[in-house]
């Protein structure tokens, strides 16, 4: 039976840290001005330090991109153990290698 985690970890909203790093550079030291910004660190920090995972709301993802990665997913754990050292993840090739093996 699948336990439901939501109600006990925090959904924080991060769009306030996209709108901000749209205006400017995200290394911008001026950045923790902004209260909206100001207040999702706050939670970030709180809900690493309190509970360890979060959800992320107003990340502008779209549903049907998340579909299609879940859906990635499963094809890549439904492989056979040989096809999957087949693939190897290297810092300089990272997942997009895995992406292509799958041909999606």
């Amino acid at each position: 039976m699948a336990t439901n985690f939501k109600p006990h970890l925090p959904i924080i909203d991060i769009s306030p840290l996209l709108v901000k790093c749209a205006a400017c550079k995200c290394d911008d030291p001026d950045m923790m001005d902004d209260t909206g910004v100001a207040k999702v660190v706050r939670k970030l920090d709180r809900a690493c330090r309190d509970v360890g995972f979060f959800y992320v709301i107003g990340h502008g993802i779209s549903e049907s991109l998340m579909r299609k990665v879940k859906e990635m997913t499963h094809r890549f754990f439904e492989l056979p153990y040989e096809e999957k050292l087949k693939i190897k993840i290297t810092p300089a090739a990272g997942y997009r290698f895995v992406f292509k093996y799958l041909k999606m």
